[in-house]
């Protein structure tokens, strides 16, 4: 499990902050995009609070010193895990990230 405190910014410029416990990565990025939908808040700042973003396995994507590095989450992923790195669930998005 993957616990996070997430800010969103709401139409009227105040911020709705929620923790929430979710599956893995995937699971916070679909519940951002949900809130962006159905709500129009726009996600300001995230937090992670406790567990990791993926489960063993899984592939991710990191940006290390200016080019995307492709990995698969296993024990020393956990062992080497820095909640304030940015981790991604696609090359694509990783890659979005670095030319942005």
């Amino acid at each position: 499990m993957y616990k996070m405190l997430l800010q969103f910014k709401t139409e009227q410029f105040h911020n709705w902050v929620i923790t929430k416990t979710f599956n893995d990565l995937s699971h916070c990025n679909n519940f951002i995009e949900y809130i962006h939908k159905t709500k129009g808040y726009m996600l300001d700042e995230l937090w992670h609070k406790d567990g990791y973003p993926f489960k063993e396995g899984e592939d991710y994507w990191t940006i290390e010193d200016g080019v995307v590095v492709y990995s698969c989450w296993d024990e020393q992923s956990e062992e080497m895990f820095n909640p304030y790195k940015i981790y991604f669930t696609s090359e694509g998005d990783a890659n979005k990230y670095l030319i942005s």
